[in-house]
């Protein structure tokens, strides 16, 4: 029995499927959606007014080749907080940004409804979830207002 041919298509399959050594992956895993900045610390008092809810942000953003719909995604805090989207059809280099207090959903804008902030100004993360499990996730630390993920 001759192994030599067995051997070789392992080798080929083996080589196709499993990602060079130094790779790096999609962004946002296989889907292309990731969390591209967030706005944590909101500029003045944190005083929970809405305009001070709505300058906290986080902003996602489609960096695959085809329009995604975001319904059932969601962005979780470390404090157990989870946003989830409803139909929202992001295309191809379009991002979203999702606000923590009221106001009207738009294509470019969505609100939580938070009636507290939601990001630490201190440093966090947040991550983003697909409902097939995909997931991103941004980690900032004290200081500064913006964080490019």
């Amino acid at each position: 029995m001759n192994t030599v041919p067995f051997l070789v298509t392992a080798f080929l399959v083996i080589g196709v499927l499993a990602p060079e050594k130094g790779a790096s992956r999609p962004p946002g895993g296989t889907s292309g959606v990731r969390i591209e900045r967030i706005g944590f610390d909101a500029p003045g008092a944190d005083d929970r007014t809405n305009r001070s809810l709505n300058n906290e942000w986080v902003e996602v953003e489609n960096r695959s080749g085809r329009a995604r719909n975001l319904r059932g995604w969601r962005l979780q805090n470390t404090n157990g907080g989870t946003y989830t989207f409803g139909d929202l059809r992001l295309a191809p280099g379009r991002s979203v940004r999702v606000h923590t207090g009221s106001g009207r959903d738009t294509r470019g804008h969505v609100y939580w409804n938070r009636d507290t902030h939601a990001w630490r100004n201190a440093g966090s993360t947040v991550r983003l979830r697909s409902p097939a499990g995909r997931t991103d996730s941004c980690r900032w630390g004290p200081g500064g207002t913006v964080k490019r993920c």
